[in-house]
């Protein structure tokens, strides 16, 4: 039989970082979306990234891919580094002390799509 002291001193488990209600927050009197973190987030509509990259389509021609590319991988080194800060900090341990289940669940609930998204 487990004591009543053991349970109340037993650390507790973290839960899903990234669940939408928790991890998404604004202000709708400022206009403001931040991450749980406080990291400011914007909305961006699927119209207006078509249009970005129809411009620049426009302006730089064949080269296109190749700067959506730099900047893919711009993007991709920064999300990184903020995605295992803020995990590592969260769980109270380094991505590479995590086992393999909790790092893959972890980046599938990044990824996930929010319902009515």
């Amino acid at each position: 039989m487990i004591a009543l002291e053991e349970l109340i001193n037993r650390e507790s488990i973290p839960g899903n970082f990234f669940a939408p209600e928790v991890y998404v927050q604004g202000d709708m009197e400022l206009g403001l979306i931040e991450n749980r973190a406080g990291a400011r987030l914007i909305a961006l509509p699927d119209t207006l990234l078509r249009s970005l990259y129809t411009s620049l389509e426009n302006e730089v021609g064949p080269a296109a891919d190749l700067v959506l590319r730099q900047c893919g991988r711009w993007w991709g080194k920064n999300f990184y580094r903020r995605f295992t800060t803020e995990v590592s900090e969260y769980y109270g341990k380094s991505l590479a002390e995590m086992e393999m289940v909790e790092f893959i669940q972890s980046l599938k609930e990044c990824w996930k799509p929010t319902v009515g998204a």
